[in-house]
């Protein structure tokens, strides 16, 4: 599968769930190429004054002390940018990442410089989305719960720090990759 040379599993964590209201607060990445995992890498990014609820920091473990500091977005994406411009994007629910995304990009990306949306993010690019084919291929998954945590459990991955964004990438990139049969063996040492 040609599409395989390149993929980069991106994820982003946030202070809720409204791409217009709410920010990013990590931003983590994972390459695979030929199949294989090759690069991973996780961003702290600058909430823009937002304030994390208890809720939130209930899920993935970061606080408002963590990122207040932290880079803003367009210096975070111009760190990964290098890894995504030749590459397929994926996510787990991608209309959740790329809204983030597309968001964040729009507010801070300097047109005058660049003219364009990085490729990943033009209207005309399609995302794989990990989430469709998991219900697909494990149907059979108790209480119907195809949240990423559960389908990588239920596949056998190691889930230990999952709703952090590299992980996270990482899991949704290892359950693409045993869906499609194309992982006999997937390395997790980091």
């Amino acid at each position: 599968m040609d599409w395989l040379r390149k993929i980069v599993v991106i994820d982003c964590e946030t202070t809720g769930l409204s791409a217009w209201d709410d920010r990013i607060v990590e931003l983590g990445i994972a390459v695979f190429e030929n199949g294989r995992w090759t690069h991973r890498a996780d961003y702290f990014v600058n909430p823009e004054g937002r304030v994390l609820r208890q809720e939130v920091i209930d899920i993935h473990g970061i606080t408002t002390e963590q990122v207040m500091d932290a880079p803003p977005f367009y210096e975070v994406f111009n760190k990964i940018a290098p890894y995504i411009y030749d590459a397929v994007p994926v996510a787990y629910n991608t209309s959740f990442d790329r809204r983030f995304l597309m968001h964040a990009v729009t507010r801070t990306w300097p047109r005058r410089a660049f003219h364009t949306l990085p490729p990943m993010l033009q209207m005309n690019t399609r995302w794989i989305d990990v989430c469709p084919l998991a219900r697909w291929c494990v149907p059979e998954l108790p209480g119907n719960k195809w949240k990423l945590v559960k389908v990588a459990e239920y596949l056998g991955f190691d889930t230990k720090a999952a709703h952090r964004a590299d992980w996270d990438a990482l899991l949704a990139g290892g359950i693409l990759l045993k869906m499609i049969g194309d992982n006999p063996t997937f390395d997790w040492s980091y």
